[in-house]
């Protein structure tokens, strides 16, 4: 009987860690999914601004063109910071391709080893490269790194959850048949 309640006793305390790492915050510098856009609107270094009609987010925050910030020691170009009914839903940072790597060890020491992936990319004179993507699943929490963004010079980092995704996903469909009616 005693090993019995032992083992029910072990089982529930490893069942509450596990729970407790699938809610871990996910973010980046403080700024975490979930979080209120009345966090950043105090921030004086971030713009914040009402946009009920864009697919991505209801409001979003910027960093302020004048303000620098980094990932790793690499600097970031902008991030932005996406919300539907004023939470975090999404973060997207943009950063030199040559900090590739010592952005994903340091994602690596913060959120374990993630998923590699890789797929052929092409430039305008034809040119192919390989892009690697290494992607975290932290509860209903994403973290996608990829080498190659909009080009070969940028890489791209995004948090976002699975419920904003979700929203995003079924407002970019509904603008998609919309626009179709503008032909």
């Amino acid at each position: 009987m005693k090993r019995f309640l032992v083992l029910v006793i072990v089982f529930c305390v490893a069942m509450g860690s596990v729970a407790y790492a699938a809610d871990e915050a996910v973010g980046f510098k403080g700024i975490n999914l979930g979080s209120d856009i009345s966090e950043m609107e105090k921030d004086s270094r971030y713009k914040c601004h009402p946009d009920p009609n864009n697919a991505w987010h209801d409001s979003a925050c910027r960093l302020d063109s004048k303000e620098k910030e980094t990932i790793a020691g690499s600097p970031i170009s902008s991030p932005t910071l996406d919300y539907f009914a004023n939470k975090l839903w999404q973060i997207s940072i943009r950063f030199d391709s040559d900090d590739f790597q010592t952005v994903i060890d340091s994602l690596k020491t913060k959120y374990g080893k993630g998923k590699i992936t890789k797929e052929k990319v092409q430039n305008k004179l034809g040119a192919t490269f390989v892009n690697e993507i290494v992607t975290w699943k932290k509860g209903t929490s994403n973290i996608v790194a990829k080498k190659f963004a909009s080009n070969l010079d940028k890489s791209s980092l995004r948090f976002y959850t699975d419920s904003g995704n979700s929203i995003s996903k079924s407002r970019w469909k509904a603008k998609g048949s919309s626009q179709a009616n503008d032909l």
